[in-house]
């Protein structure tokens, strides 16, 4: 259907940037990382939630998405499980580097640190995010 241009397909688990190893520095501007004791448990749905709180509060919040399903809501964000694991606190740098121009990052939390699965990319999360 694509190349009869009768839809678009888009590759949400693609970045086309270069990711870099996280660096630990320290960023500009206030992040909050969603994160649960298991896989499906709501980080997605709480990050949304928290963002949508407080942009009613009037602070300024952004979505900062990790998964698919995040990535095709806010429009942007990079797939931390299509990412090699030494770049994933990295990815999480890049998607939420320094800023000034609003008050919040509300970071889209993925896997579980009590998950053997995907304890690896919680804690790659937990370093980019500087949580």
């Amino acid at each position: 259907l694509e190349q009869r241009g009768l839809t678009k397909l888009y590759d949400v688990r693609h970045y086309d940037a270069p990711l870099k190893v996280g660096n630990g520095k320290a960023r500009a501007g206030k992040r909050v990382l969603t994160v649960g004791t298991d896989c499906s448990v709501g980080k997605m749905y709480s990050a949304l939630a928290i963002e949508h709180a407080l942009k009613r509060k009037s602070c300024r919040a952004e979505f900062k998405a990790t998964g698919q399903t995040g990535i095709l809501i806010a429009g942007s964000g990079i797939s931390i499980d299509a990412v090699v694991a030494d770049f994933i606190s990295g990815a999480v740098e890049a998607i939420s580097p320094d800023f000034t121009d609003h008050d919040w990052d509300i970071i889209e939390g993925q896997g579980s640190l009590f998950n053997p699965s995907f304890a690896g990319v919680s804690l790659g999360l937990l370093h980019g995010a500087q949580a």
